[in-house]
């Protein structure tokens, strides 16, 4: 016989009947991997629940959930750093009223080819250049997953 204990209900939800319980919060100054990834997070989160979480600068007391997305001032209120992490790892830390995703923030350079705007993808540029480096038609990797896809 499974015996359970009667579990407290859980008031820590980010989004509870369609309406954000939460907000995003982000460096004033975030490198760009951080601004993308709290975007992400904020489309992902909206396409799931429905619900827009805000994405801010500084925590709002009147909120009672805060996602802390990239390294802030606030992260490091919490003492909580990519410090450790290597090869793309990424370190997520919860509590009652918070969660933080933190990870090597660091901006780079795309190795070429890489497409400069939808244009150069559609008018098969970028497509023309791998072929070049490759010596091969091979499909571009991640160009939309699709090779050649105008012809499809």
């Amino acid at each position: 016989m499974l015996w359970s204990a009667a579990l407290p209900a859980v008031e820590s939800l980010i989004v509870a009947d369609g309406q954000p319980r939460a907000e995003i919060v982000i460096s004033e100054s975030p490198q760009r991997s951080a601004r993308l990834a709290a975007h992400e997070l904020q489309d992902s989160l909206k396409k799931i629940t429905g619900a827009r979480l805000p994405i801010t600068y500084e925590p709002h007391a009147n909120v009672p959930i805060q996602i802390y997305v990239g390294r802030s001032p606030h992260t490091d209120r919490l003492h909580i750093s990519a410090e450790g992490l290597r090869d793309g790892a990424y370190r997520i830390v919860g509590r009652d009223s918070w969660l933080v995703l933190i990870g090597d923030d660091t901006d780079f350079v795309p190795i070429e080819p890489w497409a400069r705007n939808n244009s150069d993808i559609a008018s098969g540029k970028l497509q023309s250049a791998w072929n070049e480096i490759t010596g091969a038609p091979w499909g571009v990797p991640n160009a939309g997953m699709y090779k050649h896809r105008l012809r499809l």
